[in-house]
């Protein structure tokens, strides 16, 4: 096959191209499909203004409510983690003795192992 050939042959090709996108782009974008379910959304029947003003009120109440529970629940935490720091730092300060857990006499063989190589 000559060169030039296949270099017009993708010429027209890349012309198709774009002259295809332009028309695509010229096209009116349709709205969304009036068939597409909005089952996520949820469905608040309101006829009047009074109603209305009671859904507000309502939400925002719970709002406030929602809030106090995540505030009272994150002060929970903190008071918890503050008491367990505080003594985790006697027990540092103090250097009193910890309680005899499963590893302790592991460690204990392994410093006895340490301060032999030491010697």
């Amino acid at each position: 096959m000559n060169v030039k050939f296949i270099v017009g042959i993708l010429a027209l090709a890349g012309i198709g191209a774009c002259i295809y996108y332009f028309i695509c782009r010229r096209k009116p974008k349709e709205s969304a499909p009036q068939n597409q379910k909005t089952d996520y959304l949820p469905k608040v029947v309101v006829s009047s203004s009074e109603k209305a003003a009671d859904t507000i009120d309502d939400a925002k109440e719970k709002l406030a409510e929602e809030k106090r529970d995540a505030a009272m629940s994150i002060q929970k935490r903190h008071e918890e983690v503050a008491k367990e720091m505080k003594e985790s730092l006697n027990h540092i300060i103090d250097d009193t003795p910890v309680g005899e857990t499963e590893n302790t006499e592991t460690l204990n063989e392994m410093m006895d192992d340490l301060d032999k190589l030491m010697d």
